[in-house]
């Protein structure tokens, strides 16, 4: 198992170098099967007593001071940010890089920065009640995962097994052949 972006995982399954894959919806799936996953929700996650905890919501463009703590570098999630915000003219100022989402919203909790993270991961932190989600108002913060195998050669029972469960937790509908 191994995490990367959307692309290039799209590329792994078609190069035959990866068997599954969870792929964001802005990925090219041309000669793959995908079927929907779930949503992920990009929010600002904030200690409530942060500034920014109060604002109804906010545009990327209104965090360029904002101090972020960030997962770590190489992480999809965080490679999808600065592609983001490349794209709006403007860069994250990253305090620093926290491996996992629990440690970084522990850190997020006592004042140390602000982050942006899937709003479905906070339901597992032990410091949910402390931090305050604020939605982001640009279409890239609203994804559509999806879960995506090449069509031959036909899945190996292992991997069949996990395809089979994530499918039958998905948020998503019926299987579609893309491409």
């Amino acid at each position: 198992m191994r995490e990367q972006g959307s692309a290039a995982a799209a590329d792994a399954l078609r190069e035959e170098r990866a068997d599954l894959a969870v792929i964001a919806d802005h990925a090219d799936l041309s000669g793959l099967h995908a079927q929907a996953f779930r949503q992920d929700r990009l929010v600002l996650v904030a200690a409530a007593t942060h500034p920014l905890a109060r604002a109804p919501q906010l545009r990327l463009a209104q965090l360029w001071q904002a101090q972020f703590l960030g997962l770590a570098d190489d992480s999809a999630l965080q490679q999808h940010l600065r592609t983001q915000a490349a794209r709006a003219g403007g860069q994250l100022r990253i305090r620093a890089h926290v491996h996992g989402i629990e440690p970084l919203c522990r850190m997020l909790a006592r004042g140390a920065g602000v982050a942006i993270l899937p709003q479905a991961a906070l339901a597992r932190v032990s410091v949910r009640e402390q931090l305050v989600a604020v939605p982001l108002q640009e279409p890239w913060a609203a994804r559509q995962l999806s879960i995506v195998w090449r069509p031959a050669p036909a899945p190996a029972p292992a991997v069949r097994q996990v395809l089979d469960w994530l499918c039958a937790h998905a948020d998503g509908a019926a299987t579609t052949g893309a491409g």
